[in-house]
């Protein structure tokens, strides 16, 4: 099945709890990030965009609790193992230097929240500081693709509807 059709399915059926299921999906899993964004960026050309990176925010930020909880559960496994590698030992002076902070910015920007939530799992960081530090920066990142979608959507499709007619 594709999931982006998928995605397109429940939005298109349940509205923004569409979104905030298609989010959850999308986020939890684990470096391998599913299309839930390139939905959010489209449907902010329909959808109240405020609403739509509520929805899309939330849903993201508990996706992403998998990860946490895939380092809490690596930890409880492998116990030090893993504190020798590259990755680790990065993400692991972020979140020790600063915290929530930390969180926040993976959470807002590209950066690969994937890693720091393992990180913070493995490192029994407190679940709801963790989540707390991650739910405004996922929103912050959902309103900036949803209110994108509102005012370029359009024309992205057009230069692409364009760019296929010309060949």
């Amino acid at each position: 099945m594709d999931v982006g059709a998928l995605f397109q399915q429940l939005a298109a059926q349940y509205g923004y709890f569409g979104v905030f299921l298609a989010s959850i999906l999308g986020n939890a899993t684990i470096i391998f990030p599913l299309p839930a964004i390139a939905l959010v960026y489209a449907l902010g050309s329909v959808f109240d965009p405020f609403w739509l990176g509520v929805s899309a925010g939330v849903g993201a930020s508990i996706g992403e609790l998998t990860a946490y909880f895939v380092g809490y559960g690596v930890f409880a496994m492998a116990g030090n193992k893993y504190r020798e590698s590259r990755a680790y030992k990065a993400a692991s002076g972020m979140l020790k230097k600063y915290g929530m902070g930390a969180i926040f910015l993976f959470a807002a920007t590209p950066l690969p929240m994937d890693v720091i939530g393992m990180v913070a799992g493995f490192q029994r960081y407190n679940l709801l500081a963790f989540f707390l530090a991650m739910l405004p920066g996922k929103l912050i990142k959902m309103w900036m693709v949803a209110y994108a979608g509102k005012y370029s959507f359009g024309i992205v499709l057009a230069l692409f509807e364009n760019a296929y007619l010309d060949y």
